[in-house]
């Protein structure tokens, strides 16, 4: 249950994402062919997303055809993992790895997931980040850590 919640904010936080790259889209090229875009994208029928994708490939200047088509391309999660790295250097390293650089990130809704998570799993290798999240200003945050470090003490 403590995965899926995690999952969830997760997809819900690229679905966010994804809405504010066409949003932005939207200011430089036409905003109802933005939008559609976007609803084709976004959509579960094949064919519409075909469509859109070759629309943006058209579309787009060459600068951000480049940055939005391997956003929205059906790429397989290989070539997803080359792109992460070449471009930003983010390198796959494991649910731990994750959880630790969710813990330490700006978004206080995914770290008060991932200290769910931490806690539900009872992992004491996290317990210094957990320990880290109990002096922040978000009080959802600071509550989940709070617990997290109880559950993780409580299974010594």
């Amino acid at each position: 249950m403590a995965d899926r919640l995690l999952e969830t904010a997760l997809r819900e936080r690229i679905e966010q994402s994804m809405n504010r790259v066409f949003r932005r889209l939207a200011l430089i090229y036409s905003p109802q062919n933005m939008a559609a875009a976007y609803q084709g994208i976004t959509s579960t029928q094949a064919r519409s997303r075909a469509n859109a994708i070759e629309y943006l490939e058209n579309a787009l200047a060459v600068e951000h055809r480049g940055l939005v088509l391997p956003l929205v391309e059906d790429r397989g999660e290989a070539d997803r993992l080359r792109l992460a790295d070449s471009r930003y250097g983010i390198r796959p390293g494991g649910e731990e790895h994750t959880l630790e650089q969710i813990l330490t990130s700006e978004d206080p809704w995914l770290r008060a997931c991932a200290l769910y998570v931490a806690g539900s799993r009872k992992q004491s290798s996290l317990l210094p980040l957990v320990e880290s999240n109990l002096s922040t200003l978000n009080a959802l945050v600071r509550e989940t850590a709070s617990w997290a470090r109880l559950a993780i003490a409580t299974s010594s």
